[in-house]
């Protein structure tokens, strides 16, 4: 296998929609057969996941890592900075925090991080057919571009071709994108292979003539305009560790590389999707609430994993059978690397907020009043206590059904 071919998504900003068009890219060259892997030299943000060997990284890379089919590995991002305060940042090198720097202290010394950063795309390189590679904010930060060690600098250094892309949503797309090319130098610019709209929404045709004047004024194609989209990517938390905990190819990973002992993989095959996102939840509140190993947090298992036996049948039809680098990336992505987002401390009007959202399933499908429903939140006395006060008498018909069918006998 040669040399990979490197590939640069870079913005005309921050939040120009690099990091999905990236994601994108790897995707559909993936699909295509071709051995794929995402590569940000530098990342700046606090949404950082852990890989599978306990090192940190950025998640958009790791996001990208799912997109190509692979698990995440630092070399994709070996330089991570987890902002402090608007002047200091913690440095993360291969994975390891390595201090806290200010922001000058930083910028003297980036450039001596170069020789580790082509280290880790050359590691990359030899291993794969194509690296999708993220710029980060804009290339004409003209006080930066002499250290610049993540936009044109990576791309000289690497020579990748480079796709520029634009927002168009807040408005000024046009100014962006001839602004920055007309601020790029004309060394870079012969790097420069096609500018791109990013986040469009209306008629295409309307925009047309504005494109062949941006063409025209640049000497750069418009190489494609992307439609504006809602994505929501970290959804599939449950189904994926449902495959990790329920089939061999899991639990063959669960025992050899997390070394579980068999009791616990077999309990772990008692959760269902419901289940597992309880937990879930549970990982989440501890680490917003910084818990130790000294707190303990309880949940309900609220279906078993023998109802989705077809399920997990879809998944496999769907990503095709399971294998250990899914398994490795799954227990990454979607157990280690559980973010704090959709994460709320909640008022009194909030929790109010929540109990409304039963509305759906109280009234429109039970067939419930809306008095009934009040009723659970003002009648504590009448509703919820005498749901508490049942607690013996459920207890006595587990305990009969129990006795009555012997279950309980052989455990």
């Amino acid at each position: 296998m040669g040399r990979a071919k490197p590939i640069m998504i870079q913005g005309t900003m921050s939040n120009a929609g690099k990091s999905l068009l990236a994601a994108g890219l790897c995707r559909v060259l993936s699909q295509d057969g071709l051995r794929v892997a995402p590569f940000k030299s530098q990342n700046m943000a606090l949404n950082s996941g852990v890989t599978a060997d306990g090192l940190e990284m950025g998640r958009a890379q790791i996001m990208q890592a799912e997109a190509c089919g692979i698990a995440p590995d630092v070399r994709m991002n070996p330089i991570l900075l987890k902002p402090e305060s608007d002047h200091r940042s913690q440095l993360i090198v291969a994975g390891k925090a390595q201090g806290a720097f200010a922001a000058r202290d930083y910028f003297a010394r980036k450039k001596a991080l170069m020789p580790q950063i082509l280290e880790a795309f050359d590691s990359l390189a030899e291993e794969n057919d194509v690296i999708v590679i993220e710029g980060a904010g804009s290339p004409v930060e003209i006080n930066l571009a002499e250290n610049d060690i993540v936009n044109m600098g990576l791309a000289r250094a690497v020579s990748s071709p480079v796709l520029l892309a634009g927002d168009i949503d807040p408005g000024g797309v046009f100014a962006q994108l001839y602004g920055t090319v007309a601020l790029l130098a004309p060394e870079d610019r012969t790097l420069l292979r096609g500018l791109v709209v990013n986040k469009f929404r209306g008629d295409v045709e309307i925009l047309r003539p504005g494109l062949t004047m941006l063409e025209d004024l640049t000497g750069k194609p418009v190489v494609g305009v992307v439609p504006y989209g809602r994505f929501d990517i970290d959804d599939e938390d449950s189904q994926r560790l449902l495959r990790l905990f329920n089939t061999p190819e899991g639990q063959a990973y669960l025992k050899n590389e997390l070394h579980l002992d068999d009791e616990l993989i077999e309990k772990l095959t008692w959760l269902g999707i419901s289940g597992i996102a309880n937990v879930l939840c549970c990982i989440k509140m501890a680490k917003y609430y910084e818990f130790t190993e000294r707190d303990v947090v309880g949940t309900v298992l609220t279906d078993s994993a023998v109802m989705y036996g077809s399920r997990i049948q879809e998944l496999n039809d769907r990503y095709g059978a399971y294998n250990p680098h899914e398994a490795a990336m799954d227990h990454a992505l979607h157990m280690l690397g559980l973010k704090l987002d959709n994460m709320q401390e909640l008022t009194y009007a909030d929790r109010k907020r929540v109990h409304n959202l039963k509305y759906y399933t109280w009234v429109e499908q039970q067939g419930k009043t809306v008095e009934e429903l009040n009723a659970l939140w003002y009648d504590t006395e009448g509703t919820w206590d005498t749901v508490h006060a049942q607690a013996k008498d459920l207890d006595d018909l587990i305990n009969a059904f129990n006795e009555a069918t012997g279950l309980l006998k052989d455990l």
